[in-house]
């Protein structure tokens, strides 16, 4: 039987701009590139978790998204990843998520702007089909947010997202000592930092091969 992890979290479609500054008021400036592509705190935890847990943890992406164009980009770049979508729902008459996210070239630190749509969509007390998560995933996460080692980066972005799924990874497996609870940290930590190393999300997260 394999292990169940359930994420829970959204999807985006993510814009990523890179440049050295901030346009001044009044001003309009060349950006170095502007790359469009899929993400999500949900979406990019997943994605981390799966590709770093092996073939024995299976993931699951409980999510929202809109009936746009967007959506259908998210569904097939999520269907080619070894994850579960069949919980993520397409919300009828709703725009799916966006976010902008600015990325200093010097620094590679990011700025990010979005706007949720779709998935706001939850409900405010769950019913009868949410039941399967306590009962059948051994690993449920929502979103967590902790700091990263400082490395040299390129682009932080998903480096969080990154951690969170690599920790899971580990946390699937199940932690018997305290030792093991260290070595998630540290697992989970050198996933974030590779995932620095390369420009954009979910492109940028490592498999476990490159670790």
């Amino acid at each position: 039987m394999p292990v169940i992890v359930a994420v829970i979290g959204s999807i985006n479609t993510d814009l990523s701009i890179r440049t050295p500054r901030l346009p001044e008021a009044g001003e309009t400036l060349e950006v170095v590139s502007l790359d469009v592509g899929s993400g999500g705190k949900g979406a990019n935890q997943a994605v981390a978790c799966a590709r770093l847990a092996g073939e024995d943890v299976q993931v699951h992406l409980i999510a929202r998204d809109g009936d746009d164009a967007f959506s259908s980009d998210h569904l097939a770049v999520l269907a080619k990843e070894q994850l579960d979508i069949s919980h993520v729902t397409v919300q009828s008459g709703r725009r799916s998520g966006m976010s902008i996210a600015v990325v200093n070239t010097s620094t590679g630190e990011n700025s990010i702007m979005y706007s949720a749509h779709a998935n706001n969509e939850y409900p405010a007390s769950l019913d009868a089909s949410w039941d399967w998560v306590p009962k059948v995933a051994d690993s449920v996460v929502f979103q967590l947010e902790i700091p990263l080692n400082v490395v040299d980066v390129v682009d932080t972005t998903a480096a969080g997202d990154t951690f969170v799924g690599a920790y899971v990874a580990k946390l699937a497996r199940g932690f018997q000592t305290e030792l093991d609870f260290i070595d998630g940290l540290r697992f989970a930590s050198l996933a974030a930092a590779k995932t620095t190393q390369h420009r954009g999300a979910m492109g940028a997260i490592p498999f476990l091969k490159d670790l």
